[in-house]
């Protein structure tokens, strides 16, 4: 949340474990690793101890709730976060490079302390740790008890603890991985000189490992035209390109975590978020590279230009245009353009960029860089880590501002940054109304159609409606619970949606922790889900979530046998509505013969077709599922999953004249 970066040295320690630091700065860049072996050595003769996990927290990634002396032996460093924060967000990469020096020496343990009343609940933290993919143990602080007892002010913040339980060390802010490269390489030297070092993995039971694929994995932003979608699937590092039906024409990217330049095959992203389609161009950007991307239709390949691959180490206030890839860029999340030109939601930085393609430059644009909300000119306001992005087409650039839980515009033409809706970083809820008193909470995408304006609430889980007429708000579809369910207005849920996009009367929504695109009826206020698919003529096998053996059967040779195809769910689960079964069925000699799309799947009435079994002998069958199904009481998980069922023949004379396939999904 605070850019600052502070080193603490640990003073006293007072009764019920509450702890004081100072805020004096050791001039650790002078001599960096004498300064360490002092800073640890001092705080260790005043044998301060970290104190003990309350009890009854929720705990991630891990089997059981953890105590501190579970953890003794090793170098334990605390990670205090919450999940809205970009520097919290900024210093993950840090904190699993820590991890892959020292696999056997450190554990990590996150500390969530929420700031925003959405981030205290489990569930929604296990969400983000899936969606950061962290893969160290993460505790609950809901009330903030550790927090207080650490003396924590600022996100994030990290706390030392050596192979003793002793707290050594205390840090704020991003940029400080140097400073605990050196602290715990020295604490590992004293564990082992001391012989109380516990070398050797930490146990751990990942969130991730009970994860279902899907089509979609957290979704951030989309973009809906005349003709297609543009969808970044945040996840699996790629972008997707669909017709308003959900099929698949251009998938853009490999789906590994990099930075490649390529044709889209071979293109690496990481984390992308926003994008926006230009003639034969889609700009994306590339959030965690912190890069500016553009995907050639065409040509079908992906270059870069701008950002060199490093985030920016601060707030950037000069109005100089600097060349694309010199200029490092800090966490872009959104783009927009106006005219010929783009504008960037630059999250890290706490401003609007704008970028020239014909000259390849970008430039700050909006926003001194401070995280505030100060309307006024545009060197003078200031943002709290925008993350949506908007126009109405001419000259009014709409901003989700969402530490600041607001709805925000710039007015192009004359240079001035407003407010709609939204008043400060620790003022957020859930409260319709007129502008002065209307709530949001964290916010992160928008759009506009007219004179009305969409909000994605996202923290809410809601979308919501602006009129820049009335001055007004007002909820228009989500109950305000997290969750999964298609109907009308506010009897539908949305989990957590990070972008929308409007065209004609449809609003289509990323349901970022759903894996799902919803589609928003503004006429006839119905939400349903839309399916993304591979196109029809695209082979839908190549990627197999189970295969499954069958009994083999018996059937007759030499002749053309019927087959029919059911499939159930047991009772924790329910079809998705509106989401077709597809069965595929493959030959004996390997080829499709048979496919179906069995459009209510509930009925649970087989499909029914024939094949051709050929001659005597043993041979197989392979019927391929693709199946959207959710958790039946809360729809909070829902899974899209290919089954590969393999069904064995034995072909003979006196064999059946059907083959008939049940089956049953049951995890």
């Amino acid at each position: 949340m605070r850019k600052f970066r502070n080193v603490f040295l640990l003073l006293l320690c007072v009764p019920v474990g509450l702890f004081l630091f100072s805020a004096a700065k050791p001039k650790i860049e002078e001599e960096p690793m004498g300064q360490i072996h002092d800073v640890i050595e001092r705080n260790i003769k005043l044998g301060v101890h970290a104190p003990q996990f309350p009890y009854g927290l929720d705990w991630f990634n891990v089997n059981q709730s953890l105590a501190i002396e579970d953890l003794r032996g090793k170098v334990v460093l605390l990670d205090f976060w919450t999940f809205c924060c970009i520097n919290c967000m900024h210093i993950i990469p840090d904190l699993k490079k820590l991890e892959a020096k020292y696999p056997n020496e450190l554990v990590v343990v996150g500390v969530h302390s929420a700031k925003f009343d959405n981030e205290k609940a489990s569930e929604n933290i296990r969400k983000s740790i899936l969606r950061y993919e962290l893969k160290h143990p993460v505790v609950n602080d809901h009330d903030m008890v550790l927090w207080r007892q650490y003396a924590v002010s600022s996100w994030p913040t990290l706390a030392l603890v050596d192979t003793e339980g002793r707290v050594v060390l205390q840090v704020s802010g991003e940029g400080n991985y140097e400073v605990l490269d050196q602290a715990i390489a020295e604490l590992i030297r004293l564990g082992k000189r001391d012989s109380t070092l516990k070398s050797g993995p930490f146990a751990l039971k990942l969130e991730q490992d009970g994860m279902e694929s899907s089509p979609l994995r957290f979704p951030g932003k989309i973009r809906a035209y005349a003709d297609r979608l543009v969808i970044a699937d945040s996840n699996h590092n790629q972008i997707l390109v669909t017709d308003l039906n959900g099929n698949i024409l251009e998938t853009i990217g490999s789906g590994r975590e990099g930075k490649k330049d390529e044709k889209f095959s071979e293109a690496e992203f990481n984390h992308p978020q926003g994008v926006a389609l230009d003639g034969d161009f889609i700009y994306v950007t590339d959030t965690e590279n912190h890069l500016l991307r553009r995907a050639d239709l065409k040509k079908k390949t992906v270059e870069t230009v701008a950002g060199t691959g490093v985030q920016a180490p601060g707030r950037v206030q000069t109005k100089k245009p600097f060349k694309g890839l010199d200029v490092p860029l800090n966490s872009p999340w959104d783009i927009v353009k106006i005219g010929d030109d783009f504008y960037i939601a630059m999250a890290g930085a706490h401003q609007i960029w704008k970028f020239y393609p014909q000259k390849g430059t970008v430039e700050p644009y909006a926003g001194n860089g401070g995280e505030s909300i100060l309307d006024g000119p545009l060197s003078f306001s200031a943002f709290s880590q925008p993350s949506g992005l908007a126009t109405d087409g001419k000259a009014v650039l709409y901003v989700a501002d969402s530490e600041v839980s607001a709805a925000r515009y710039v007015d192009v033409n004359a240079g001035r940054v407003r407010t709609l809706v939204g008043t400060g970083l620790f003022n957020f809820g859930d409260r319709d109304g007129d502008f002065d008193t209307a709530l949001f909470q964290h916010g992160l995408a928008i759009d506009v159609r007219g004179d009305k304006v969409y909000f994605a609430d996202t923290y809410n889980d809601r979308i919501k409606e602006l009129d820049l007429k009335k001055k007004t708000v007002k909820s228009i579809f989500g109950s305000g619970q997290a969750g999964y369910r298609d109907g009308k207005g506010a009897d539908t849920q949305f989990y957590e949606p990070g972008g929308l996009s409007v065209l004609g009367d449809k609003i289509y929504v990323a349901d970022t922790n759903n894996h799902k695109i919803r589609v928003c009826d503004l006429k006839t206020g119905e939400v349903t889900t839309l399916v993304v698919k591979a196109k029809a003529n695209a082979a839908s096998s190549e990627r197999i979530d189970e295969i499954v053996p069958l009994p083999a059967q018996s059937v007759a040779a030499g002749k053309i046998a019927a087959i029919s195809v059911a499939v159930e769910l047991s009772k924790e689960f329910e079809f998705t509505k509106g989401a077709p079964l597809q069965i595929r069925v493959i030959s004996p000699s390997g080829e499709e013969k048979w496919k179906q799309a069995v459009s209510d799947p509930a009925k649970n009435l087989p499909a029914r077709g024939r094949i051709d079994v050929g001659l005597a002998g043993k041979s197989e069958i392979q019927i391929i599922l693709d199946v959207y199904y959710c958790d039946a009481k809360s729809h909070a998980l829902c899974h899209f999953k290919t089954i590969k069922l393999i069904q064995p023949l034995e072909v003979t004379a006196a064999g059946s004249a059907e083959i008939r396939v049940n089956y049953k999904i049951s995890k």
